[in-house]
């Protein structure tokens, strides 16, 4: 259910999500010296006075159990009787493979049934899940591109504030070494003009509006530059091409430092 949170000010009474429409004029004209820009420029803030009503929208999904199958139950009872098989069998001679032979086809056509049991009450949820993302992942566009430009339009103002106080910094310690060599060469005379470069304000840690704060948070990551410099503890094999290398050549494809080996397994065929 979507709540619509009432707040108070002098104005009387306004959404908390869209703010007081009279305070936000005026912190703008206050802050600006003009009057507040329309909605739809590029500078004005978001107000409206659409009406929200609250909608209930049913999202309950029926859950069936596999344990509550009758089929289902009747593959794991049989897949009890099997373990206890398999458990209790010795296999001494050549003839001893042959019942064992039977019992694993039978197994493995049980393991099989009860997989694609398994996948055919997931498919349901499995197709829910992804036409839900897929829907939300077309529904949360706008908002994430907004989400996106803005916070990068203000990092790049603070990225422009800080190199422009950078070059003001860089050129005052170029005039105060211009002056130290002047007054060596001088004497102690000086006319190079040492007043302070006009600096712009550093962007505040944490910025404060009618509707909440916003602040940086580091975040940390990296880049490879130089693959061949990376030390060994950070490097990870590359278990596809392995697997492949393996698969395609066995142990006729020497690799340093790998030992290619065969790992049997017993396959069933009707």
């Amino acid at each position: 259910m979507v709540e619509i949170k009432i707040g108070h000010c002098k104005h009387g009474e306004f959404n908390l999500f869209e703010g007081c429409p009279q305070c936000i004029a005026g912190k703008y004209s206050q802050s600006t010296g003009n009057a507040p820009p329309t909605v739809g420029s590029t500078t004005a803030p978001l107000i409206t006075t659409e009406v929200v009503i609250p909608i209930e929208i049913p999202t309950t999904l029926v859950l069936v159990k596999p344990e509550a199958s009758p089929e289902i139950m009747s593959f794991y009872n049989q897949a009890v009787r099997l373990r206890e098989f398999a458990e209790a069998r010795i296999i001494l001679t050549n003839d001893d493979l042959k019942p064992a032979n039977d019992d694993l086809v039978i197994i493995r056509r049980i393991k099989k049934a009860m997989e694609e049991k398994r996948k055919d009450y997931l498919k349901p949820f499995q197709d829910h899940v992804k036409e839900t993302n897929d829907a939300y992942k077309k529904l949360m566009e706008p908002i994430e591109e907004a989400d996106k430009i803005t916070a990068g339009k203000m990092l790049a103002f603070d990225v422009e504030q800080k190199r422009k106080i950078r070059e003001a910094e860089a050129i005052e310690a170029e005039k105060y070494e211009l002056a130290k060599r002047e007054a060596e060469l001088k004497g102690g005379e000086i006319t190079i003009d040492l007043t302070p470069v006009d600096k712009p304000e550093d962007v505040p840690r944490m910025v404060r509006g009618l509707m909440g704060n916003s602040g940086q948070r580091e975040n940390w990551t990296y880049e490879i530059i130089d693959v061949d410099a990376i030390p060994r503890e950070y490097m990870m094999p590359d278990n596809s091409m392995l697997s492949s290398t393996a698969r395609t050549y066995h142990d006729k494809k020497p690799v340093a430092g790998v030992r290619f080996y065969n790992k049997p397994s017993i396959v069933t065929r009707r």
